[in-house]
């Protein structure tokens, strides 16, 4: 019998369970309509008519099931005369009070709720405001306040909480009730319900808040951090600097929010005994705008980078400067703490920030380019085959204009790289008569065919016709017979001279399929990867995406049958698969593999290692819709014709071949019956889960990993793991529709 019978007959079951209940419901008098609430005992209804939920009737499962507590900042009120006291209200989700805080406080869950207090100062002469912390430890560094450090929570009757400081505010010197003050607060613990912060501005004298300071947003840090979560519970950046400000001095070393982030980001190796060394940033630590935009509403401050150059945020963080460059200019040393007087944008032009952190590829956060410098990109308009000859309809445009690439401009005509084309397509492979992916069967590795324009340009490689800045590419037999999904990818780049200086114009790859054809599928949601990476530039700067672009271009060449080449160097060098799913899950997955991701490349006849257990991925790994689209994730997303991974390109069953030339042999003739494989499926979840017992599941269920191409099995991952199975991927992962 099929398993979905079972579960169909599971179904109807279960509707007519519920169709009775509803038919001995019917009639029992007027009932509520409104939400129920979560699992767990409920209160007395609130002054909206909904349900009143009580924290210290439920058990902490009953908590977790709830999710995120919140302090609603239209609740909030504060006095300060002596120690601050605050008025404030939770809520949950669903807008409904939540009660009981106060007595889990006195059952000793007294760090529950922590309030933080700061104010802003106006910074000096070229530097920019700051916040001051009034609450501090008994060392004197910014802290927090709770009732464990003996404030004082108590419950009103109107559904509201009182919270009264033990810090006294309203008598410190420091206080001045015409400045604009942050109240920063958390509420939730390690266990329970969702931990939740507050940032709530005002000015104590009652006027409206003018003066504000806000220069990077949390959702900035979420692009890449998926969430962002420090010392368990916080969660917001305008909740740190109530702390991480200019007063926060351990052990000598400045724990400044700004300065910080720089500095962990930079992975400054002086930075608090180097613990922050091995953060691998995936992106140019130029592009300030990622975490800086003056453009955003909620950062009305973040251009304070290009006006408020200051050595703490510069110097020693991102520029860790050597003393010998000091000494070399000591006239550093007179104005070090006024950077802006040379480093700002309206002073010195040839100095300013903006020119200083450009970068030679503009990018959404680093849209300028390098003076000079030309704009390049490509368009490929149609691809066709006909007679034999493929023909690209194609053009290059240098700021905005189509280049005649029978004629280029003196400053790219010189010698250096040029543009060109990769060429994939799909033959039957292993019994699958459709393969989804590429194979490019017939070509050493599984590796597409690349033209250079160069030698189209000569007649080396075909044709090469430009009229009106568009050119016609004619490529002499590139496809075996019987080729499907045949797709041109344009990449590589130009090199332009710049006053005596060549510049490399690394440009965004573009990919084409043929009009007949249909294109290979799209899982990958380029902009997941945009987020953290910006722009992507593989392989010297030849293959290149952003989120526009897409990673198409990867996969005509990261296909299932490219393994790493370094045994054909030498046998010892570690194989592993380049297929471009497995690649990347193995890459982003160092923190839970149980074993290191490496491979040695043969690049142009040195042996390369990679080891990519440094990656500190910086998101959620479990969720997979960060980079994947929809439900592609799912073992019921690996479509029908998935081709198995190859993980060693052998000549022989056991994998170890005797000499370098039968590696060479076995690579020129991929797929060899002896290579060892991956099943697709085992493949996407085995890049992450490769623990010996994990691994041991997946083999019982028909999962191959490293088994002779010969002798697969078949994945059977979805009978468990599908959508609504009893190992639904969604619920392993904690994922949402």
């Amino acid at each position: 019998m099929s398993r979905r019978y079972p579960k169909k007959l599971r179904y109807i079951l279960l509707g007519l369970v519920i169709l009775l209940a509803a038919i001995l419901f019917m009639g029992c008098g007027d009932g509520d309509d409104g939400d129920p609430g979560p699992p767990g005992p409920q209160g007395p209804p609130g002054p909206s008519g909904g349900a009143i939920i009580d924290l210290s009737t439920m058990t902490i499962k009953e908590q977790a099931e709830l999710g995120t507590v919140i302090l609603p900042t239209d609740s909030i009120s504060i006095t300060i005369d002596g120690p601050p006291v605050v008025t404030f209200s939770l809520v949950d989700e669903l807008g409904r009070p939540v009660l009981g805080l106060d007595k889990l406080v006195t059952k000793g869950d007294d760090n529950i709720i922590r309030f933080t207090l700061a104010k802003l100062v106006n910074g000096t002469e070229g530097n920019p405001d700051y916040w001051y912390s009034y609450v501090v430890n008994n060392d004197g560094i910014p802290s927090y306040d709770s009732p464990r450090r003996r404030g004082t929570l108590v419950a009103n009757d109107d559904n509201t909480y009182t919270y009264t400081f033990a810090t006294d505010v309203g008598n410190n010197p420091a206080y001045d009730p015409t400045a604009a003050h942050r109240l920063g607060a958390q509420v939730g613990g390690d266990t329970g319900f969702g931990p939740s912060n507050l940032v709530f501005d005002y000015m104590p004298d009652g006027s409206a808040v003018t003066h504000k300071h806000d220069v990077a947003m949390t959702s900035s840090c979420n692009e890449c951090h998926d969430p962002l979560i420090s010392h368990g519970l916080r969660r917001e950046v305008g909740y740190c600097v109530t702390c991480h400000n200019p007063g926060s001095v351990i052990a000598g070393e400045s724990f400044n929010l700004g300065p910080m982030v720089h500095k962990i980001h930079s992975a400054n190796p002086d930075f608090f005994e180097g613990e922050w060394s091995d953060v691998t940033y995936p992106q140019d630590l130029r592009n300030c705008r990622k975490c800086h935009s003056g453009d955003d509403a909620a950062t009305p401050q973040g251009n304070n980078w290009r006006t408020f150059q200051n050595a703490d945020s510069c110097f020693n963080s991102c520029h860790a400067v050597p003393e010998s460059v000091l000494d070399r200019a000591a006239f550093h040393t007179s104005i070090i703490g006024n950077c802006g007087a040379c480093h700002n944008n309206e002073i010195v032009a040839v100095l300013n920030i903006d020119k200083i952190h450009t970068t030679p590829n503009a990018t959404e956060n680093n849209p300028g380019l390098l003076a000079g410098q030309r704009k390049i990109e490509y368009e490929i308009d149609r691809v066709g085959f006909r007679e034999g000859n493929l023909n690209i309809i194609f053009r290059i445009l240098s700021n905005g204009t189509a280049l005649n690439l029978k004629n280029l401009p003196a400053d790219l005509a010189g010698p250096g790289s040029w543009p060109g084309f990769l060429i994939a397509y799909a033959l039957p492979q292993d019994g699958i008569d459709a393969p989804a992916d590429f194979n490019n069967l017939g070509n050493s590795a599984g590796q597409p065919k690349s033209i250079n324009l160069g030698n189209l340009a000569d007649g080396s490689a075909g044709t090469l016709a430009c009229a009106d800045g568009t050119c016609t590419a004619t490529i002499p037999n590139p496809f075996p017979a019987g080729s499907r999904m045949r797709t041109v990818g344009l990449q590589g780049y130009f090199q332009q001279n710049i006053g005596g200086e060549t510049i490399a114009l690394h440009t965004q790859s573009v990919v084409k399929t043929l009009v007949s054809d249909t294109p290979r599928r799209s899982i990958a949601d380029s902009t997941g990867c945009a987020a953290c990476h910006e722009i992507f530039e593989g392989h010297g700067g030849n293959r290149v995406f952003t989120a526009d672009g897409g990673v198409g271009i990867c996969t005509l060449c990261h296909n299932p049958n490219l393994t790493s080449s370094g045994r054909t160097i030498d046998l010892d060098h570690p194989e592993a698969t380049n297929n471009f799913k497995d690649m990347i899950h193995g890459i982003h997955a160092a923190d839970v593999r149980t074993t290191d991701y490496e491979f040695v490349r043969n690049f142009r006849g040195s042996a390369t290692y990679y080891n990519w257990s440094e990656v500190t991925f910086p998101g959620n790994i479990a969720n997979c819709n960060k980079c994947h689209v929809g439900n592609s994730y799912l073992p019921d997303g690996v479509p029908e014709g998935s081709l198995l991974t190859t993980n060693r390109t052998t000549g022989q069953m056991s994998g170890m071949d005797q000499t370098v030339d039968e590696v060479v042999t076995a690579r020129d003739n991929v797929p060899n019956d002896t290579d060892w494989v991956i099943t697709p499926v085992t493949g996407a979840c085995y890049a992450c889960h490769d623990s010996s017992a994990v691994q041991a599941h997946m083999k019982q269920f028909g999962g191959g990993i490293d088994v002779n191409r010969g002798f697969v099995e078949i994945d059977t991952c979805g009978i468990c793991h599908g959508p609504g199975d009893i190992a639904d991927v969604k619920t392993a992962h904690n994922l949402m529709d």
